[in-house]
């Protein structure tokens, strides 16, 4: 089994939309210098064409399939109906580093977030599912299923 060897820093896989499969690798010196990254605004009608990011690695010449994955950089939790004081409150008294984004479908009726959290380290994708039940179970909220 061949992997994608990650250079050294932090390092996520993107996609060129929400439809394409295919990783390709993008190395930062650090999680602050991704996090920087990713507050650069965005606005588009069209959430389906843009380049997306996954935090875990694949294995090489693969998929976007959770059977790929060879680890997990950050966790990334998808919240829905969850005013942002109320996640930023429970992020400041975990003494959690991370970054809350709104997501593409946003509204002040409906407000879905995007919590990105730095790790100590990466995580294997078994190890990602207890983690994972772990991180929604302190926050307390519920969370999009589709995204693990």
């Amino acid at each position: 089994m061949e992997v994608i060897v990650a250079a050294p820093g932090f390092c996520i896989s993107t996609f060129k939309s929400y439809q394409d499969t295919a990783p390709h690798l993008k190395s930062f010196a650090d999680f602050n210098s991704f996090v920087t990254s990713l507050k650069k605004i965005m606005v588009t009608k069209d959430k389906f064409n843009v380049t997306c990011f996954s935090p875990a690695l694949f294995k090489s010449g693969t998929t976007r399939k959770n059977a790929n994955v060879v680890e997990i950089g950050c966790a990334v939790l998808d919240f829905d109906d969850v005013q942002l004081e109320e996640i930023e409150k429970k992020i400041t008294e975990e003494n959690w580093s991370g970054l809350v984004v709104s997501t593409h479908s946003y509204s002040d009726l409906h407000p879905y977030f995007r919590v990105i959290l730095e790790c100590s380290r990466p995580f294997t994708a078994e190890e990602w599912k207890g983690l994972h039940a772990v991180l929604h179970a302190q926050l307390g909220f519920k969370s999009d299923k589709r995204c693990k």
